[in-house]
């Protein structure tokens, strides 16, 4: 399969509804901006109505942007129409054709192309050996399972070896267990092939396991982008910090400002923490971003906490923990030869070296 991937540039894109029955408008893409680089893996994540698949669907071709632009390489294609924009979406619904078997519903596409039969053949038959299909091309779609039906949609999207590949929460449909495995399997496919891809998802795991970029949205506007580590390990806000993960927050007010370190009050004791994305000053009041791994719980520490709640989940001691009215969720891992805390237990709450982050209050 030859690699035709390109860059998708959207530049101040909006999207406007018109309310049913009334005037007033519903913004549901609200001036955004993105550049996803030639063979690059990018998610949209966010809660339900926060625009990431209407978003998608402007790439598509299957909702026009009020205002803005989109390329696709050079080209802009804001008025090309869906056949015509050298994409391919596999959709959560797979929207297989019954009546046709699996090699026919991949080939579909090339058919309406006009491709030669020669040619079809080829392609389909390849496409399916890629996707761990072979073989399987007589049967029927409900004569296979649903990890397989996805498949399908897949070989399908990829068969017209697309500029650019679209997701639209194709996992949704799938038990936990092969949505672990295909996300892995889609993954692997769009690294062996180098194509563009964008993918819509509300499950924060799926966008960890399969991106390069995490693009995370929030009422039609981008809270933040950055790599799945960086989205974790340093939130841009409070909202990006709750959604991806478990986060522990603090009210804090900064001391003093040393280089790259801030001198914190955090319930009322002086620490110091990293300064990693943001210009703080003496004075400003923060929010202390945690994560459940980076915290221990022990008889020495910085804080004084009350155990609330402790389950031992095997790879990890789960404690909820009470400090000065706040709940801590800490995650203790590798129990094993650790002392275990219970309920009602007084202990000591310590971090990790820069596993604290700040944001504005």
């Amino acid at each position: 399969m030859i690699n035709h991937s390109k860059s998708v540039i959207l530049k101040d894109i909006t999207k406007q509804y018109i309310g049913h029955g009334k005037k007033e408008e519903f913004t549901a893409v609200d001036n955004i901006s993105l550049e996803i680089k030639s063979g690059e893996f990018i998610t949209l994540l966010g809660p339900s109505g926060c625009g990431k698949t209407t978003t998608l669907r402007m790439v598509a071709g299957f909702e026009i942007p009020s205002a803005g632009d989109i390329y696709i390489g050079d080209q802009k294609i804001n008025n090309l129409p869906p056949e015509k924009r050298d994409t391919a979406m596999v959709f959560q619904s797979y929207a297989l054709f019954p009546h046709y078997n699996i090699f026919d519903n991949v080939a579909y596409g090339l058919k309406l192309k006009k491709s030669s039969k020669k040619d079809i053949e080829k392609k389909v038959l390849h496409i399916l050996e890629l996707v761990g299909l072979q073989g399987l091309g007589d049967r029927a779609p409900n004569q296979i399972s649903g990890g397989q039906q996805q498949r399908v949609a897949l070989a399908r999207a990829l068969v017209m070896e697309p500029s650019v590949l679209l997701f639209d929460e194709p996992l949704s449909n799938l038990d936990a267990k092969l949505r672990v495995y295909m996300r892995t399997e889609i993954r692997k496919i769009q690294q062996r092939l180098g194509i563009t891809s964008i993918y819509v998802t509300h499950d924060q795991s799926e966008a960890m396991s399969l991106s390069d970029r995490i693009i995370i949205m929030n009422k039609g506007k981008i809270e933040q982008i950055g790599t799945p580590e960086e989205v974790y390990q340093t939130p841009a806000s409070e909202f990006v910090a709750d959604f991806i993960g478990v986060a522990n927050l603090a009210e804090g007010k900064i001391n003093a400002v040393n280089g790259d370190n801030a001198n914190v009050e955090v319930f009322g004791v002086n620490i110091d923490i990293p300064i990693k994305n943001a210009k703080f000053k003496a004075g400003d009041q923060v929010k202390v971003i945690s994560r459940p791994e980076g915290l221990t719980v022990g008889t020495e520490g910085v804080f004084d906490g009350l155990v609330k709640f402790s389950a031992f989940m095997g790879s990890y001691q789960e404690y909820h923990i009470d400090i000065q009215g706040k709940n801590f969720i800490i995650q203790e891992t590798n129990p094993a030869g650790k002392k275990i805390f219970t309920e009602n237990e007084r202990v000591k709450i310590n971090f990790y070296p820069n596993s604290l982050h700040l944001i504005k209050a």
